[in-house]
């Protein structure tokens, strides 16, 4: 797809090569830290147990159940909207566990977090310092995902500082797959024709907005 407002961006598009060089690199060196972790939790008589659900509070938790039943001592969880009955569950049983990537300060609970408005803001400011005027956003659904909503209402607040509104229209909210993002920029450049400037807030849409751009 072709579009001058885009030239400038799709001339420092990853070749194709370099992409799968890169993605290549990311998976061996993931692997390569989880096989090493894994190692150090043998040594120690402990076994790590991973899911990775989408992003939503109902998957999460159903993750979680089904982490307990397989005998988990310990749990992260994503984000604090969790059904009570899941704190209670752990409360009962005496499970340690962990909140990651909160939007409050979650009572009684520990946690560990980013200010997930402040780094749509800076994204967005990033973009207006490079003299950026045409703006679209590719996100996850914000439907049961307050992480999502907060990078978006951080980003919107940059751009109106700055007397920018972005249209709704030029928001696309996208599951978190590689080929979203890829068929994402079609539709933004269809609807606005104009945009210079596309935020993702996963790389996964990141990956796929390079990729359609670069074909």
């Amino acid at each position: 797809m072709e579009d001058k407002n885009l030239k400038m961006i799709k001339n420092e598009t990853i070749p194709s090569d370099e992409m799968n060089l890169l993605r290549e690199k990311f998976i061996n060196d993931y692997s390569r830290k989880r096989g090493w972790n894994s190692k150090e939790l043998t040594s120690t008589q402990m076994l790590e147990i991973v899911s990775q659900p989408e992003y939503s509070s109902a998957s999460s938790e159903s993750a979680a159940y089904r982490l307990l039943e397989q005998g988990a001592n310990a749990l992260i969880l994503l984000g604090e909207e969790h059904d009570p009955e899941l704190f209670d569950t752990l409360e009962h049983r005496d499970i340690p566990h962990l909140l990651l990537w909160t939007t409050k300060d979650p009572k009684d609970k520990h946690y560990i977090t980013v200010n997930q408005s402040k780094a749509g803001q800076l994204a967005a400011r990033h973009l207006l310092e490079l003299g950026h005027q045409s703006f679209a956003f590719i996100g996850v659904p914000l439907l049961h995902n307050a992480r999502a909503a907060a990078r978006l209402a951080g980003v919107k607040k940059e751009l109106k500082a700055a007397g920018i509104s972005l249209a709704s229209s030029a928001i696309l909210e996208e599951d978190h797959r590689f080929s979203s993002g890829r068929t994402a920029v079609e539709a933004v450049l269809n609807r606005h024709p104009e945009t210079t400037a596309i935020i993702c807030t996963s790389d996964y849409h990141a990956l796929g907005v390079l990729r359609g751009l670069h074909e």
